[in-house]
């Protein structure tokens, strides 16, 4: 049994990293228009982000109480991550967030934005906010560059 060309771009594009760098030239790639790989791929990036984000505190403290493994994992990972991002969020603001989440290249994605808005304080709705603008600039960056690949694709061997 085959899923859908939707269903599959919207699931593809849940998994982290690959994400939507993946889900909508996937969801192209099974015949899908570009304005409905754009609109699953997203809806399911976004979905999956905030569902992440939402149980991001509950399980990083549920996990961190009850095993030392878990609280220095998790220790170690906030204080890189917040280490790497202070100077850019000090200068930028949450607008940074956008902005990181928009260049899709692997470690930007929208999770990864979530996080650093939680790191640093920034409010749930005003970090889903960022992300969301920083998803939607993402994916017509990828709708962009997939265009300039086929038509470099065509030009070259047709």
């Amino acid at each position: 049994m085959q899923l859908p060309p939707e269903i599959t771009t919207f699931l593809i594009s849940m998994v982290p990293v690959i994400d939507i760098r993946f889900g909508i030239p996937i969801g192209i790639g099974l015949g899908l228009t570009k304005s409905v790989a754009y609109f699953w791929g997203v809806t399911g990036n976004l979905l999956f982000t905030f569902a992440g984000m939402k149980l991001l505190d509950p399980i990083t403290s549920f996990l961190s109480k009850r095993s030392k493994f878990f609280d220095k994992f998790f220790k170690n990972l906030f204080a890189v991550t917040r280490k790497h991002h202070e100077d850019n969020i000090e200068k930028y603001g949450p607008v940074f967030i956008m902005l990181f989440v928009a260049i899709p290249i692997p470690g930007s994605g929208a999770l990864i934005g979530g996080l650093i808005g939680w790191l640093f304080g920034i409010s749930f709705w005003r970090t889903f906010a960022y992300v969301t603008a920083g998803t939607l600039l993402a994916g017509c960056l990828i709708l962009l560059g997939f265009g300039s690949i086929e038509a470099l694709w065509h030009l070259l061997f047709y």
